[in-house]
């Protein structure tokens, strides 16, 4: 899933479970409808008109609010989808935290770059990034090209990281830790020596490879070996390679984050080891199973 695609699906989740905000479905075209069925996985439109169209997204764009269990002791908020506890708990920082409100929450574009706008930021007035993670030490960074746009831009930028711990037995995520650090100019800690025209260099190799197939061993031999080659160059930032039968796109991960901490302290903004963050609270325990993935094919 690219990070258009993903944050098109986050927006869309989160107007979903607001139920005063709706989507108008009847101004979209066809093809745009469409669109909204493929990226939400929904089959069956072909040769429907627009009405049926808008019938079939209805019938399967639900979603759960949340449930109050113990108000003192956690929420449990049910999702079938396999990254909504991070639609969730970032749902619940940009308004229990940085106290967004509807209204501004629907103006922030599914596309936007970051998770939370400058504009609407009612504490430190810089952008804000909101990452899940269940390792302390590896953070998904999504599109490679944007993360150094972004850490390069001198726009003030900041990073939260809520660490979940992962109960297969109840089938829950609990929040073990949340920490927010400056990420502004940090170019060169993060991605070293590299260059953007570099990077640019590995993106346009990886979008070389049809999405529909997997690269030939001469394509993967090509790309990991300048992937290999950049690496060194790198900081704290790690290059992913996604290509597969599914996918051709480059991202990348913040590895050894903790280390990245210690050696950074002054870009910490605040850390927490509860589920309260910056006198805002967030649900401490959500319904949510491991996420499953199929094994890859050789």
């Amino acid at each position: 899933m690219n990070l258009l695609k993903f944050n098109f699906l986050k927006r869309l989740l989160f107007n979903s479970a607001k139920n005063h905000i709706k989507m108008n479905y009847s101004k979209k075209t066809c093809q745009e409808l469409i669109k909204i069925c493929k990226d939400l996985g929904i089959k069956g439109y072909s040769k429907k008109k627009k009405d049926e169209i808008i019938k079939l997204i209805k019938e399967n764009d639900t979603i759960n609010t949340p449930n109050v269990i113990d108000e003192k002791k956690c929420n449990t908020i049910n999702r079938k989808e396999v990254q909504a506890h991070g639609f969730s708990w970032e749902k619940e920082i940009l308004q229990n935290v940085f106290h967004i409100t509807n209204e501004e929450l629907e103006n922030i574009k599914y596309n936007s770059k970051v998770d939370l706008p400058a504009k609407f930021n009612h504490l430190d007035n810089c952008d804000i990034s909101i990452k899940t993670s269940c390792s302390k030490n590896t953070i998904c960074m999504a599109d490679c090209l944007r993360v150094f746009d972004i850490v390069n831009s001198n726009n003030p930028i900041h990073m939260i990281v809520i660490y979940y711990i992962q109960d297969d037995k109840n089938k829950t995520k609990k929040i073990s830790n949340i920490t927010e650090i400056d990420l502004t100019n940090s170019g060169e800690l993060l991605f070293g020596n590299l260059t953007r025209v570099q990077i640019e260099e590995l993106d346009t190799l990886v979008k070389s490879i049809p999405q529909k197939r997997k690269p030939t061993k001469e394509e993967h031999k090509k790309l990991y070996s300048l992937r290999d080659s950049l690496q060194v160059c790198s900081g704290s930032i790690y290059l992913n390679i996604k290509c597969n039968s599914t996918q051709s796109r480059l991202q990348c991960s913040f590895n050894n984050f903790q280390q990245f901490i210690q050696k950074n302290s002054t870009r910490v903004v605040a850390i927490s080891n509860n589920n309260i963050f910056r006198g805002g609270t967030l649900s401490y325990e959500i319904t949510s199973p491991r996420r499953c993935f199929k094994k890859k094919q050789n």
